[in-house]
């Protein structure tokens, strides 16, 4: 009834689209290209949809009363489709135990059939029976037996038969003598080309050893020379070593020297530049000395004697002599290695100028001071010492202090 139901409606349905109109929609290419033919059969065609469409909504009941039937024939299709597969699964399921069955038989059919056919180790087992075994002995000895039994009767049966004076024996005798007669003659030529042969090969080992003793010997002398020439080559890389080393040691010997020259000749810089600013602060004290010295007149000047010289007026009242002749003695200058010295170090022929300047004691007599000027600095390559000792030993010599003394 279902399938019966399910046609009427798919021919209902099919009967409906063929009789259906549609819509009729054209491009504005379309209408530009369209005949007039064309343009009123469009027209006709909407004319149809636009009727169709009053006429279904004019039907709206008759479609209420089909959605209906529709929503009725719906659910009982469903409850069919429920009924047709919980029968499916029913039927899968003995479905399913029927195979587990068949599998079940076949095993059963497997292990019968492995039962009946018996293994290599049964027939093992059967052969190991001693009787059997007895048995089967006996049966292989008889079987010797009755073979060499057979072959002895068949010589006979050979022997009786032939005989020399028969004419089948003599032709056999005959062909015998020839057969030997051949082999002999085959023997030796066999022989007698196998010696040569054997003798040429034997010739040609000799030659061949004896070539390869003489290379043996050339490469032996080859290996000498080789030997000796490594030896060789292994002394003049030693000795090529230690001169590498030697070299180093000299770079590292002069290395450290040039540095400790450099370093010298920046202290002797140094020197050189306070020596001259010590030059110049003695200058300038020396020149206005002199200038002071000019505007007052020739007067003395008085020079304080040290702490420790200084006499005592009591002394003075008691002893009314002269006392002996004094020297006043400056101060070093804080550093030792002054212009002075320097310029005396690098000047080896210049000579100090000395003045003499009057200065009055506090005891009332009159005293001479003698000053040596420095002389200017010199340059290092000016010096004679620099230039014959080197500059490094012309500084590292021994250096003089500037001292004034002055005589009485």
């Amino acid at each position: 009834m279902a399938d019966k139901e399910e046609d009427r409606k798919r021919a209902s349905s099919e009967s409906k689209e063929e009789t259906v109109p549609k819509k009729v929609c054209l491009e504005e290419s379309e209408l530009k290209e369209a005949t007039k033919e064309l343009l009123t059969d469009k027209w006709k065609e909407q004319l149809n949809y636009i009727a169709f469409l009053e006429s279904q909504i004019g039907n709206g009941s008759n479609s209420n009363t089909e959605l209906v039937g529709l929503r009725e024939s719906e659910e009982k299709l469903k409850q069919q489709q429920q009924e047709s597969t919980r029968r499916e699964n029913v039927l899968v399921m003995r479905l399913a135990t029927k195979e587990h069955e068949v599998q079940d038989l076949l095993t059963q059919i497997h292990d019968l059939k492995q039962a009946q056919n018996p293994s290599t180790v049964q027939m093992r087992s059967t052969l190991l029976d001693p009787a059997v075994n007895l048995l089967f002995q006996r049966m292989k000895t008889e079987l010797d037996e009755a073979k060499v039994k057979l072959e002895q009767a068949q010589n006979d049966l050979s022997a009786w038969k032939f005989t020399p004076d028969s004419v089948t024996g003599k032709k056999l005798m005959a062909k015998c003598r020839m057969l030997i007669q051949e082999n002999q003659e085959l023997g030796r030529q066999l022989s007698q080309g196998r010696i040569a042969q054997l003798e040429a090969e034997l010739a040609l080992q000799k030659k061949y050893s004896d070539e390869l003793k003489s290379s043996q010997d050339e490469l032996n002398d080859f290996v000498i020379q080789l030997d000796e020439e490594v030896e060789g080559m292994q002394s003049t890389i030693m000795t090529l070593q230690q001169q590498i080393k030697d070299i180093k040691q000299r770079l590292a010997t002069e290395t450290t020297t040039s540095q400790e020259l450099r370093t010298k000749c920046h202290q002797v810089e140094k020197c050189l530049s306070e020596a001259k600013e010590q030059n110049a602060t003695l200058a300038l004290s020396l020149q206005q000395r002199l200038e002071s010295k000019d505007t007052k007149d020739d007067e003395p000047m008085e020079i304080e004697p040290p702490n420790d010289t200084k006499p005592d007026r009591t002394t003075e009242q008691t002893q009314p002599s002269p006392p002996p002749p004094e020297t006043v003695t400056t101060a070093p200058p804080l550093h030792k290695t002054s212009a002075f010295s320097i310029s005396n170090i690098l000047s080896d022929s210049i000579v100090s100028k000395e003045m003499t300047v009057p200065i009055k004691l506090e005891n009332g007599d009159q005293g001479e001071l003698t000053v040596s000027s420095t002389p200017p600095p010199l340059e290092p390559s000016d010096s004679q010492t620099v230039t014959s000792k080197g500059f490094p030993e012309a500084i590292g010599a021994e250096v003089a202090a500037y001292n004034v003394e002055t005589v009485k």
